[in-house]
């Protein structure tokens, strides 16, 4: 009994500091995009060209998700719980022109420095596959920065593995 109570707030503090970690892609912005926002209010954060890819149904969620594209660097996982229904946003990624930026400040092209600086206290050492990738959170629900040659070139919210 006595080795269950020395465990209990090592499990306790893991917890916690899992819960964080899972957090950071329900509160990470990019520019004013965030996960769980409805399509309208995602159409108006985005002001470019959009392409719609066509709607499929997950068995693994039982949910109808549709890939947005816009050609200024934006691509939106979306998400609804009927075909044709309103949909939110599951997943965010940025690439090529997008000058977007997190929450944190950080955009395509800063260093691999800077995002360990901005993200030290989420970063999953784990996940990241460094000097590639970044994981602040989880693959599960965090923030994904991909590497070229030291510098952002594609940032990710939202879940990466299933």
């Amino acid at each position: 009994m006595k080795s269950l109570s020395l465990l209990l707030p090592l499990v306790i503090v893991a917890g916690s500091v899992s819960a964080q970690q899972a957090d950071i892609s329900t509160t990470e912005r990019l520019g004013t995009l965030r996960l769980n926002l409805p399509e309208a209010e995602a159409k108006q954060a985005v002001a470019c060209p959009m392409t719609a890819g066509k709607e499929q149904k997950w068995e693994a969620d039982g949910a109808y998700h549709q890939e947005w594209h816009f050609a200024c660097g934006v691509d939106l996982g979306m998400m609804s719980e009927r075909k044709g229904g309103k949909k939110t946003v599951q997943t965010i990624k940025i690439h090529g022109a997008s000058t977007l930026k997190t929450s944190r400040g950080i955009g395509l092209g800063a260093s691999e420095q800077d995002v360990t600086k901005a993200y030290a206290k989420e970063w999953s050492k784990d996940e990241s596959k460094m000097p590639d990738l970044f994981v602040a959170g989880s693959l599960y629900g965090g923030v994904m920065f991909t590497f070229k040659e030291h510098r952002v070139s594609e940032i990710f919210v939202g879940a990466a593995a299933e």
